[in-house]
């Protein structure tokens, strides 16, 4: 003993946690066991093997029995995989695939895009892992003239497809739901017989343009396909000019496009791509990797300029460039443009080595270098040019071996001058400095090197910041100083001051403005945002403030003035005369105009009689939605100003914060509008006086005010109102300073303790998912954030007959309502629509599930009910159910083999799962629920038990049996369920029965993972005599945790002896009846 416990000499303590019931009990390994590490290590580590390799090494030990497969996710059905299953008949072992299908339960993506031998073998290598692979996602496939018959069972799982042949069963695409990535040889096989496309919101499309036909269906397609992240077009016709630009026109509108791939073959002598690619660069912003494939059927007439468009492409990484025509090494000049170029292939013959000379200054970022067709070109001097790319981490050389050229090279002429040249380059370079690339975020980050005194250490947004503190003529002098000065002395430029001094040095010598000097001026600063001018006059569109210090009425300057600034978000106009109706209600209505203004400030000098401002302010109001800030200036020349003047503010419902200067004195009644304010923050008044009711009116109406300023009154307000206003001030006082997103510069601003502003939106999420799904329709209008977040949360509905009687109008639902409520509500992923109970609703089903599977993408489980007339809707929605409940005895059980996911399956008899030869049609289920057992179904009971070992939960509401053998026998055949945790018996006892301890312990001994055991015996005629040997059988229940009795008849305590053999119950429930119930409740105790 002691020279085994010196041989194990471990130095770490690892803990058994196989039994999570008890206390746990340190265990130790030796040092050369992998027992010590626990499963997560072990998966991890088992993760790099190949799926092979993990069958071989699965017998090791019980660890990597456990963990060898778990972290299996994908897999990809080829033809040597299938080979590996063919039997000597030339079929496919199905028991073999069904092992690996269940040893690989976490399977999430099937790929069988590589069979192509075993073609008719596909939908039943599909559907056996569809069946034992619960967590199956997603299926990439080929679409093959016969693929019609499959794909309608597993269209809504398919994301990837790949259309073989120009005959194949294109059709079969509606079934696609979820299609992402789509591969076809021709356009027209995206678009069926009437001319409707099939195929929206894809990902990813790869297409081959083989007539003119697919140039004029590409309109179609671009329109329903705007979000396409990744195109490849190849087109094998020649493309004319008049072709290659409509073409270029189309692309340009994939907006979202990040990879682009043209395989294009030109005709003409003169034609040139620079115009196509430029359209495409300017409009395609996002694009960041390119692949040009270009074919001249005259190689003399190829335009050298054709790649100048490259400079438009400002975030491109990665380039592929197949020119298969002769040309010179200007053709690579306007990669100059393309600093943020990481990866670089090309394939062009007939190259000299001056083609790589200057590499390293056009793309000092380069990491990956593929030169191929190089051969006469390939030298000592490329070479060398090739290794001064200072951040190169791969170099690929395709060398064509029937080529003797290529033969002049050696292994040492690479390796000696590559070491030689980057040897002398760092030496050059001097650095103490490493500064990280961070342009690149689809491949890992590299260091690259910078000299002491070169500025480039520092990245663009330091140097903008320190180049910020010139003055605009100082810019433009130092602007040459280097390259990132030129990205970055400008951007800081928002506004601008046009001063006599600064207009003297724009003046030609005719004494007249230099319009394209100023012109490069403008273009240098393209961030100006604020033109100051003394005089006023505004002389920029597109303006983002503007202040008048005077403004005299002149309708053809105003009007021009706001449809040149729309965008115009603060007005301030400081003195304006209002002398008649039809010339304010005239400017009123030129300002509501201006829908995007955010703050208004109007000073009015009132010089009529009639001074109500509210029917022209209501113009504004009800046009101008997204004002927040307004103040109202009034400057009367008579005694009052009228008590209406401020009913308009009613339709200001954003109004944050309201700044009132009026020559009045203020009541209760002229400050009642301020009702319509809930949202009011800041207040800021000037009044001539006020009586003691105004404050108490302000106090009532503005229940979230935070700042309030009263100038000078010829009164003092109401002492006791002060002091309550402050108590309350006081109390709303807030302890976090958020910023208010909705000003052009954010000021930090403070919220109330009471607000839910305070909190982010993860935080208002998480409160909000507590809400039912009704109350979330009524919340959402609270606030822009509960909008936000309100819906994030919802991942299941329930639809019943409460919920669709809602929905109908003249008795037909409501599709507008209902694509509302699925659009705001993305992440559904479970429906529920076993609450439909009336025979009048259940038609609406097929369309309801229809809308919110279009519009919900993240749909995976369906739960529904099984009608007389559930065959129209299962064909479509089988592959996503998982729970059904069986509601009708005349039901169409064929229909339970659309559901290859089926989990938990509710019946009323055993014969309802089965089919009229006899055929199960519910295998692998996880919980299933009998209504009502009999001896007839003692055959029926054998064969689901041997097609569901996998079940976990069993529940059986009725179990009459005749006599004590077919008791006997049931119990048998529910002891091979040994996967089970809940059983649920009611047994109604008719007949004479030994012992009931004798037909319970079978289950007891073969399920041992049983947890929860539910048991009623019903004992109507007293045929039984309950003992203390009744329940002797659950001494064999070690794990049991959650017991249920009931017992109908009278017992004493004696029947719960046995119970001092479970001492894991954490929840007991005896609802029986005995003749000493407190000695029984005494006994538990104990026990």
């Amino acid at each position: 003993m002691t020279q085994q416990m010196k041989y194990k000499k471990t130095s770490l303590e690892t803990t058994d946690d196989g039994n999570e019931d008890i206390s746990q009990q340190t265990q130790m390994y030796a040092k050369d066991s992998l027992d010590r590490f626990g499963d997560d290590l072990c998966e991890l580590l088992l993760s790099y093997l190949s799926l092979e390799d993990r069958f071989r090494f699965e017998c090791l030990s019980k660890q990597f029995q456990r963990a060898v497969f778990t972290s299996v996710v994908n897999i990809t059905l080829s033809d040597g995989f299938i080979q590996r299953l063919v039997t000597n008949a030339k079929t496919i072992d199905t028991q073999l695939l069904a092992t690996i299908a269940i040893k690989c339960p976490n399977i999430v993506i099937i790929d069988c895009r590589g069979m192509h031998s075993f073609v008719a073998d596909i939908p039943k290598a599909l559907k056996t892992f569809r069946d034992n692979c619960l967590h199956l996602r997603e299926i990439y496939c080929n679409l093959r003239q016969n693929s019609g018959q499959t794909m309608a069972t597993i269209g809504p799982l398919v994301t990837r497809i790949n259309v073989i042949g120009s005959y194949s069963d294109t059709q079969s695409l509606t079934h696609c739901h979820r299609l992402s990535h789509l591969s076809a040889s021709s356009l027209s096989q995206v678009f069926d017989t009437s001319g409707q496309l099939m195929t929206k919101n894809l990902n990813t499309f790869e297409i081959q343009f083989n007539s003119d036909d697919d140039y004029h269906r590409l309109s179609a397609f671009v329109a329903q396909n705007e979000s396409l992240k990744c195109l490849d077009v190849m087109c094998v016709l020649r493309v004319s000019e008049e072709t290659l630009t409509a073409l270029s026109a189309q692309l340009s509108r994939f907006t979202q496009l990040r990879q682009l791939s043209l395989a294009l073959n030109i005709t003409g002598a003169q034609t040139s791509l620079t115009d196509t690619l430029r359209t495409i660069g300017v409009n395609c912003k996002q694009l960041q990797r390119l692949s040009l494939q270009l074919s001249h059927t005259d190689s003399h007439g190829f335009n050298r300029k054709t790649l100048d468009s490259l400079r438009f492409c400002h975030r491109l990484k990665r380039l592929r460039l197949t020119i298969c025509v002769d040309i010179d090494e200007k053709l690579l000049e306007p990669l100059r443009h393309c600093k943020r170029l990481t990866h670089l292939e090309l394939y062009i013959s007939e190259m000299t080595a001056n083609v790589l000379k200057d590499l390293h200054i056009k793309c000092p970022r380069l990491q990956y270098l593929c030169i191929q067709d190089f051969n006469n070109t390939i030298d000592t001097e490329c070479l060398s040019h090739i290794s001064r790319l200072p951040a190169l981490q791969m170099l690929v050389i395709h060398f064509d071996e029937s080529d003797a050229e290529s033969d002049n090279l050696s292994d040492n002429d690479f390796y000696d001058l590559l070491s030689r040249n980057m040897a002398q380059h760092m030496k050059h370079l001097k650095t103490s400095l490493e500064t990280t690339d961070d342009g690149n975020e689809d491949i890992s980050q590299q260091s690259q090197i910078y000299a002491k005194d070169s500025l480039d250490r520092f990245g663009d947004d330091l140097c903008a910041l320190l180049v910020s503190y010139l003055s605009l003529e100082d810019r433009f002098r130092l602007e040459c100083v280097s390259k990132q000065f030129q990205r970055t002395v400008f951007t800081s430029v928002v506004d601008i001051t046009l001063s006599d001094r600064f207009m003297q040095r724009l003046l030609t010598k005719a004494k007249t403005i230099d319009t394209q000097l100023l012109a490069t001026i403008a273009i240098k600063c393209p961030k100006i945002e604020t033109i100051d001018y003394t005089s006023g006059q505004p002389l920029a569109k597109n303006l983002h403030n503007c202040e008048l210090y005077y403004y005299y009425y002149n309708d053809n300057q105003l009007s021009a003035f706001v449809a040149h600034n729309q965008s115009l978000r603060s007005l301030d106009i400081k003195y304006m005369e209002y002398k008649t109706n039809a010339l304010w209600m005239e400017m009123c209505g030129q300002l509501s105009r201006l829908t995007q203004l955010r703050q208004l400030k109007l000073g009015l000098d009132l010089m009529n009689d009639d001074n109500s401002l509210a029917d022209f302010l209501h113009t504004i109001g009800v046009n101008c939605g997204q004002l927040k800030r307004l103040s109202l200036r009034l400057f009367s020349r008579l005694n009052e100003t009228n008590v209406q003047t401020l009913h308009s503010l009613q339709y200001y419902r954003q109004l944050k914060r309201l700044d009132l200067r009026f020559n009045a004195t203020a009541d209760e009644i002229s400050l009642e509008p301020l009702r319509h304010c809930r949202r009011l923050t800041h207040l800021d008044i000037y009044l001539r006086g006020m009586n003691a009711n105004v404050l108490t009116i302000i106090r009532t109406n503005c229940p979230q005010l935070q700042y309030l300023c009263i100038h000078e009154t010829y009164c003092l307000p109401h002492i006791p109102t002060l002091i309550d206003m402050a108590q309350q001030l006081t109390q709303m006082m807030a302890s976090l300073e958020t910023t208010d997103g909705c000003e052009d510069r954010q000021q930090p601003q403070i919220y109330a303790k009471n607000s839910m502003d305070r909190f982010g939106d993860d935080l208002c999420e998480l409160l909000l998912s507590y809400l039912s799904f009704e109350d979330r329709f009524q919340c959402e209008c609270v606030s822009k954030q509960f909008r936000r977040t309100v819906f994030g949360s919802v991942v299941c509905i329930d639809i019943n007959d409460r919920f669709i009687h809602r929905l109908l109008i003249n008795n037909t639902i409501d599709t507008q309502l209902l694509a509302t409520i699925a659009i705001k509500c993305p992440n559904i992923e479970t429906i529920d629509c076993r609450g439909i109970w009336m025979s009048e609703n259940r038609e609406h089903i097929p369309e309801m599930l229809a809308i919110i599977r279009d519009n919900c993408l993240n749909l995976r489980e369906i739960s529904c009910n099984l009608w007389q007339n559930s065959g129209q809707t299962m064909p479509t929605i089988g592959p996503l159910v998982t729970r059904i409940d069986v509601t009708d005895d005349y039901i169409d059980i064929q229909l339970l083999t659309h559901c290859h996911r089926l989990s938990h399956l509710k019946v009323f008899c055993l014969s309802q799962v089965f089919d009229t030869s006899g055929q199960l049609m519910a295998k692998n289920l996880n919980t299933f629920e009998l209504n009502n057992y009999s001896a007839d179904d003692y055959y029926r009971l054998s064969a689901f038990v041997a097609q569901n070992q996998s079940l976990k939960c069993l529940v059986v509401k009725m179990c009459k049996l005749e006599t004590y053998e077919t008791l006997t026998e049931m119990c048998e055949h529910l002891s091979q369920l040994t996967q089970l945790r809940e059983l649920r018996l009611n047994i109604i006892i008719s007949t004479y029965i030994k012992s009931l301890d004798d037909t319970l312990r079978p289950i007891g001994v073969n399920c041992k993972q049983l947890k929860r055991l539910s048991l009623q015996f019903c004992d109507f005629s007293h045929i039984y005599e309950f003992n203390g040997q009744t329940l002797d059988s659950l001494r064999y229940f070690r794990r049991l945790k959650r017991l249920h009795l009931s017992i109908t008849p009278t017992v004493n305590e004696i029947v719960l002896e046995p119970l001092r053999h479970c001492r894991r119950y954490r929840v007991f429930v005896t609802p029986l009846k005995t003749t000493g119930a407190a000695n029984a409740c005494h006994s538990m105790q104990r026990r």
